[in-house]
């Protein structure tokens, strides 16, 4: 029998170039999102929510003239435009503190949730798209959906919830699933109990729905009216709170032209561009010359996004006047440029142009725009590509492993390091002198208190010392934090 007739071969050839081996290599990256999160940061936010979820779960509240023997969060935490942000995150966190205290254990589970409706969503827009799965391996290997995705944090859910509410609809234009559809909807009701900036991307869909599938919306109506109206009323204290105290408030100084061509950076979470915005300028001072070169490798998303949004044009055009040659990969793309469009707007109008994470909630819009390109790419350039975001990722992953963490304003002391700090100091009494020299715990007090608070120190007489807190050396990579009892 000749090899290429072989059957065996043919079961080969399957389970490597369709669905078999890169779903596998997507669960390997999920079970690598999982790997050491106590490597996680831990400086403001992370602390702020987990704290205000301690607080109301302690706390009796009356919901909807309910007795409950806690209060479920009525809000997020305050945004930088004067408006809060939904309670998603602190439900969340509620939910956590019922079964755990740990909040490492905290972080491995959102980290396993999050990359895992992340895989899943990108290889379902791969196949609504026709792409090759291998496009979603690449692009799950970007540290920026690894960094994100173990995080206690409220804007970072604002990922996988993005994904899947593309995903979702993109498969209901293609398929004509209503549960796609009711899961669109669910995801886009979600999004805004995270984070306003998700109106751009919900805004181009339910436009899309309202006009392109006005029948459907009808046909599913009262599924989808259900799920709209629980959400809403779960969550009626935020929008009440929104409606009532909603004002503008800009930062001076800032530019709204800025904002408008903002989105034209979209692709950011698709590359390895940008890092020192979480890692610090020590992180672009230390790197190898191999992860530098593999940086810039990544940048090709960028200018394979650009193409791919012109060359979606005549889609988007022919959406718009309704022509009868419009395919389901037309109105796919109308979507995406929408969002686009709807975000430029957004963050013209809030000034929003100042860091990677205000693009959580439309990334996945431009990795729609660099499947439809990439399909016609050969596959090394892809597996270049892939190779470039796994490199970075992992040079990443060791650098916070060594220095147990980062000495930057946005990534700080690991987690693990925090919380052995704390432990120490527990060793001693309440009442011992305490001086604090490390910048991210004198600027945000709550990382310690909250830390404090989930490992309460013991009840046993303990010996009253002056203790200092600081780095362990004098190295602007070491982020160890160390205890002297003195």
């Amino acid at each position: 029998m000749p090899i290429a007739d072989c059957p065996v071969k043919g079961r080969l050839s399957t389970f490597v170039f369709g669905n078999g081996l890169p779903a596998f290599a997507l669960a390997l990256i999920v079970a690598g999102a999982v790997f050491r999160p106590g490597d996680a940061p831990w400086i403001s936010d992370e602390p702020m929510l987990l704290h205000g979820a301690l607080y109301l779960n302690s706390t009796p509240g009356h919901f909807w003239k309910i007795s409950l023997p806690f209060t479920p969060a009525p809000y997020g935490l305050l945004g930088t435009r004067g408006v809060h942000y939904g309670p998603l995150a602190v439900w969340i966190d509620q939910i956590f503190l019922v079964f755990t205290h740990n909040p490492i254990a905290m972080i491995a589970i959102r980290a396993a949730a999050v990359a895992a409706v992340n895989a899943l969503a990108l290889y379902w827009l791969a196949k609504s798209l026709r792409v090759t799965p291998w496009l979603a391996v690449a692009v799950m290997l970007s540290p920026w959906l690894w960094l994100y995705s173990r995080q206690l944090w409220d804007n970072s859910l604002c990922v996988p919830l993005s994904a899947m509410l593309l995903a979702a609809y993109a498969d209901f234009i293609m398929t004509r699933r209503p549960w796609s559809l009711r899961l669109a909807i669910l995801c886009g009701m979600l999004l805004l109990l995270v984070h306003l900036m998700a109106i751009a991307l919900i805004a181009a869909v339910g436009l899309h729905l309202a006009v392109m599938e006005f029948r459907s919306l009808w046909r599913f109506k009262w599924s989808l009216l259900a799920i709209v109206a629980i959400v809403t009323a779960v969550s009626w204290p935020y929008w009440s709170n929104l409606l009532h105290n909603y004002h503008q408030d800009i930062p001076g100084g800032t530019s709204p032209w800025r904002g408008y061509f903002f989105p034209l950076l979209g692709a950011h979470h698709l590359t390895a561009a940008g890092l020192e915005n979480v890692l610090g300028d020590t992180w672009l001072a230390t790197r190898s010359p191999i992860v530098a070169v593999a940086q810039w490798v990544s940048l090709i998303a960028f200018p394979a996004v650009w193409v791919a949004m012109l060359l979606a044009i005549p889609r988007l055009w022919r959406v718009l006047r309704l022509s009868p040659r419009a395919d389901p990969f037309d109105h796919i793309f109308a979507v995406a440029w929408a969002a686009v469009i709807f975000q430029s707007a957004l963050d013209g109008f809030q000034h929003v142009y100042e860091g990677p994470h205000y693009l959580n909630a439309a990334w996945i819009v431009y990795a729609a725009f660099l499947f439809f390109l990439a399909r016609h790419a050969p596959a090394w350039i892809i597996g270049v590509y892939g190779a470039s975001l796994l490199g970075v990722t992992v040079a990443i992953a060791v650098a916070i492993y060594q220095n147990a963490g980062m000495r930057s304003a946005n990534f700080g002391s690991a987690l693990w390091s925090q919380i052995d700090a704390v432990e120490e100091i527990q060793k001693f009494s309440g009442d011992s002198p305490l001086k604090i020299d490390v910048p991210e715990w004198t600027k945000h007090p709550v990382a310690l208190t909250t830390l404090g608070e989930l490992h309460p120190p013991p009840s046993t007489q303990r010996p009253r010392r002056g203790i200092l807190v600081h780095y362990r050396d004098a190295s602007p990579l070491d982020a160890h934090i160390a205890v002297t009892a003195y």
